[in-house]
């Protein structure tokens, strides 16, 4: 007996109220146990042109409707009475004879009502791709008429979720103009083992697993992965792996799956990022994926916590030195013989010195300088150091190290033999914003057994000065690196607009770009808004009336994310919100889960976050990009960089928007 959960249950329980969901998960259970027993009450869905649906009674007024066909059973929806008739004679359950899937395909006749008339004169959006094809693609044979009735690129993204889920995406690729090759029928054991079929239908294997999907009935990413995220999550790799893909693409969720396939293996796993609030985050969404006993084999800490426990075991505490320190010592030690300013010399430490974790004058005799503007002879290059030799020797006397030497310390204790790693694996998030010596602690922690070292990120969304390239770091990821295309959280209409603020490339992390392009988007909504003001307080007066509405509407307070490039810029939505008696928090001071209240913060704030609602405020030239961070920058190399992380900042901030 095959029994199977459909994706399409979950969000239908999320519109039932609190004790409805209960009952509702009472029953799941029980179906999950026994689909068969008689005190499910069964009956036929009649006055449709499905003889497969079935309605199963929950309470007097809940009803469950039921795929069943032989010995297959799948549990599609659950709503009122009246409601989940309705959804069940919309759509039908049916086995698509190209690729092999099990698909839920809604009926045709309303979208066909609102579609306009096609001229026969006009170029139809499929015109160029044969029925055979199209079909061969995995299209319902219901839909091919409503294909052929699309004249353009909007046409089709209003109608486009009425369809399969891998139909979807197919065909949004096909409209992008890529080649798509149609999947190919695989002889499986079961229908469930269809790789179509898993995106929207589950096997679960225990009620305690059955049970972590229904606390949480909207993260259908709990128990549904696209084929090329399992792919990756289920993989086995002989080397370091590299994953990315542009905001949204579901980079963490591999992550979180990734860490938990390895704990119920045994191995013990540290799940790791550049800052506390991210590792909060992944914590959370953890605790909703794993069972305790896979969450015993899991570390979540930043990457600076475990390097300190590494110098901790070895007997070797240092202090680390913040960048004004740093800054406010060249100062101090500036010489005048020397060719560098105060200026050009800080960047000279945050853009060679720290990225190598260089602490001797061979160190620095010898490395490479390529982009970095003014030209150093050895003669120059010896007076510079004199100034840095000044600043260490003075660290060192108050036993203090930057943040470039102290992960180079604790990376040589672990090349050593000093400390041994207490992991097995290693899964960074957002790695992009790591430092380069962060990144080779990282791999030494990891060490060289295969499936010990995954990293996930977006050089598109680099917000930190750092950029690195791994093969010069000594991580070897060729053959292994991926790049996720489709979209699961922001809409198609978001992307799109964000997309215009990015290059079309980006840094792939390895020393090379990557394009963009091709990533498609499974969600549908509004055009973002964009409105200018003549001043600030009219664009607060707008934000404060917009914020109004949505709460109206019925989102809460922190499922509303407000943000400015600086802390400073928020003061006029601050006073605004507290007259009006609307809570509001800065991220800064408050986790975004455990407050009931707007969540306010800098652009650099937003990362790693999502919501219903983003504003973007004071975005001017003035403001955007920052001007303290071009002309910090002092050649024409760092000056590109920081104005690329600007371009960075903004995308970050747009892309919140879920």
């Amino acid at each position: 007996m095959n029994v199977m959960i459909c994706k399409s249950l979950f969000p239908s329980l999320a519109q039932l109220s609190g004790t409805e969901i209960k009952r509702a998960n009472d029953f799941i259970i029980k179906f999950q146990n026994d689909p068969s027993q008689p005190g499910l009450s069964m009956e036929r869905v009649t006055k449709t042109k499905n003889d497969n649906l079935w309605s199963a009674r929950i309470t007097q007024d809940l009803r469950a409707i039921i795929y069943k066909d032989g010995d297959t059973w799948a549990l599609l929806h659950a709503g009122h009475h009246d409601d989940a008739y309705a959804w069940a004679k919309k759509r039908k359950v049916e086995f698509n004879e190209r690729t092999g899937a099990l698909q839920i395909v809604e009926f045709t006749e309303s979208v066909g009502q609102v579609l306009p008339e096609r001229q026969t004169d006009q170029m139809g959006l499929f015109d160029k791709h044969a029925d055979d094809y199209l079909l061969s693609l995995g299209v319902p044979p219901l839909w091919l008429p409503i294909l052929r009735k699309l004249i353009t690129e909007d046409d089709f993204l209003s109608i486009v979720e009425k369809l399969p889920e891998e139909v979807q995406e197919r065909l949004l690729q096909v409209v992008a103009g890529e080649l798509v090759t149609p999947p190919t029928i695989k002889s499986t054991r079961s229908l469930i083992d269809n790789v179509d079929t898993q995106r929207r239908f589950i096997s679960v294997k225990s009620q305690g697993e059955l049970e972590k999907m229904l606390q949480a009935p909207l993260a259908t990413w709990i128990g549904f992965l696209h084929p090329s995220q399992k792919r990756l999550v289920t993989g086995n790799f002989n080397g370091p792996v590299k994953v990315t893909g542009s905001a949204g693409t579901g980079k963490t969720i591999v992550a979180l799956h990734r860490a938990r396939h390895l704990a119920r293996q045994g191995k013990q796993v540290l799940l790791t990022t550049f800052v506390s609030t991210l590792c909060d985050n992944l914590t959370r969404s953890l605790q909703l994926l794993c069972t305790p006993e896979e969450l015993g084999h899991i570390t979540i800490a930043t990457v600076a916590s475990q390097a300190g426990s590494i110098l901790s075991k070895a007997k070797q505490g240092y202090r680390t030195v913040n960048d004004d320190e740093i800054k406010h010592l060249i100062d101090i030690h500036g010489s005048p013989t020397c060719l560098l300013d105060s200026a050009s010399l800080w960047q000279e430490w945050r853009s060679v010195i720290q990225p190598h974790g260089i602490s001797t004058w061979e160190e620095y005799r010898s490395v490479s300088r390529i982009g970095r503007g003014q030209a150093l002879t050895i003669r120059d290059r010896k007076k510079v150091w004199q100034v840095f030799e000044s600043i260490f020797s003075q660290l060192h006397s108050q036993h203090k190290v930057d943040w470039g030497v102290y992960f180079r310390r604790a990376t040589d204790i672990l090349d050593t033999g000093t400390v041994q790693s207490p992991y097995d694996a290693v899964i960074v998030d957002e790695v992009q914003d790591l430092k380069p010596q962060a990144l080779k602690f990282l791999n030494a922690l990891a060490g060289a057994s295969p499936n010990s070292f995954m990293m996930v990120g977006d050089g598109g969304q680099q917000i930190y000065q750092g950029r690195f390239s791994l093969k010069s770091l000594g991580i070897n990821v060729q053959g292994r690196s991926h790049i996720l295309k489709i979209n699961y959280r922001t809409t198609e209409q978001i992307c799109r607009f964000a997309d215009r603020i990015t290059d079309p490339e980006s840094d792939d992390l390895d020393g090379n770009r990557e394009p963009r392009k091709g990533t498609v988007s499974l969600l549908q909504g509004p055009e973002p808004i964009l409105q200018s003001f003549e001043n600030p307080q009219s664009e607060t007066a707008f934000v404060n009336e917009k914020i109004q509405q949505l709460l109206e509407r019925g989102l809460l307070p922190n499922e509303i994310g407000i943000f400015a490039r600086t802390r400073t810029l928020l003061h006029p939505i601050q006073k605004v919100l507290k007259k009006a008696k609307i809570p509001w928090t800065l991220l800064e001071e408050q986790d975004i889960k455990s407050s009931a209240a707007i969540q306010l913060g800098t652009m650099h704030r937003a990362k790693g976050l999502e919501f219903k609602a983003v504003f973007a405020i004071q975005i001017s030239d003035k403001v955007l990009p920052l001007p303290q961070a071009l002309t910090e920058a002092y050649d024409i190399q760092a000056k590109e960089e920081a104005l690329e992380r600007e371009r960075h900042l903004l995308y970050v901030t747009i892309t919140r928007a879920r």
